[in-house]
């Protein structure tokens, strides 16, 4: 039972790690297939100009070929600067994009040391509101987990303003972190 207890905290305590590294995960994979995409359609391409000019070649003139040679190598370095485009775009997008779940538990590593004040910040006041909730439960008196000190403890008005001062500074924190986390990336 003490060992399952011990469990429980330990994956909860890592999970935003694990919601990370999974999300970096998930990301590469599909980094990594946008980059194969473009590079598969430049392939095409560069396949297209080597025909056409082997084509051009075998029916054309002389004169002509020199003139195709300098439009086609322009084609191709068209094609070549597309490609570096596109891959410095897709790391750019990659760096500020965050996910729903990443912005909402704060699951992305932050670039800075301010990013790391507001994470930790955010971190403690949700354990602090966890740990709050949890005790809303327990009755004064017998000093067990009750449905009736829970009803008894949503009637107190101080109670449930130091959550809601709790809850606007969780909030403020998260915001905080992810506006560091946009500012370091540009």
């Amino acid at each position: 039972m003490e060992s399952e207890k011990i469990f429980a905290s330990i994956l909860s305590a890592f999970s935003p790690i694990l919601f990370s590294y999974l999300f970096k995960v998930v990301e590469n994979k599909r980094q990594t297939s946008v980059r194969l995409q473009a590079l598969d359609e430049a392939q095409k391409r560069i396949s297209f100009i080597n025909a056409y000019f082997q084509t051009q070649s075998a029916l054309g003139e002389i004169n002509d070929l020199k003139l195709l040679k300098s439009k086609l190598a322009t084609e191709a370095l068209a094609i070549k600067t597309e490609i570096e485009t596109a891959y410095q775009i897709g790391i750019t997008k990659a760096a500020k994009h965050l996910y729903t779940i990443q912005k909402l538990f704060l699951t992305f590593r932050p670039l800075s040391a301010l990013g790391w004040l507001w994470h930790i910040l955010f971190y403690f006041t949700l354990a602090t509101i966890s740990f709050a909730l949890l005790g809303m439960f327990i009755d004064e008196n017998t000093n067990e987990y009750t449905q009736d000190a829970l009803l008894k403890n949503l009637y107190d008005t101080d109670l449930l303003l130091g959550l809601l001062v709790f809850i606007a500074l969780l909030l403020l924190f998260r915001w905080l972190a992810i506006a560091n986390f946009k500012k370091s990336t540009n």
